[in-house]
């Protein structure tokens, strides 16, 4: 993001902080979301929905309130599946199993 930003604002010395006040920055903002992230990622879901109202989500959610899995579909990805019949799918755990 520094580097962006010295892209963005034409140089280092322009864009008002070090590095390091980013970094802890995103420190601090992960550990302020940390009990709250499921639910700002259900909103945005949420919020899609209203622009595009062929958007199918679920979810489900563990004890200890995290993710457990997500299930998406907008109405670009079923048309595209009439048309090529392929699906992409992600598994975000493969590194931990």
């Amino acid at each position: 993001m520094y580097h962006l930003l010295k892209e963005q604002v034409g140089g280092y010395e322009n864009i008002g902080c070090m590095q390091k006040d980013l970094q802890n920055h995103h420190r601090d903002l992960k550990a302020l979301i940390k009990d709250i992230d499921v639910h700002i990622f259900i909103d945005v879901l949420k919020n899609k929905k209203e622009v595009d109202p062929g958007l199918f989500f679920y979810y489900q959610i563990d004890e200890d309130n995290r993710l457990k899995n997500v299930f998406r579909s907008d109405s670009l990805s079923r048309r595209s599946y009439a048309i090529f019949g392929d699906i992409l799918s992600f598994d975000m755990k493969h590194k931990t199993n």
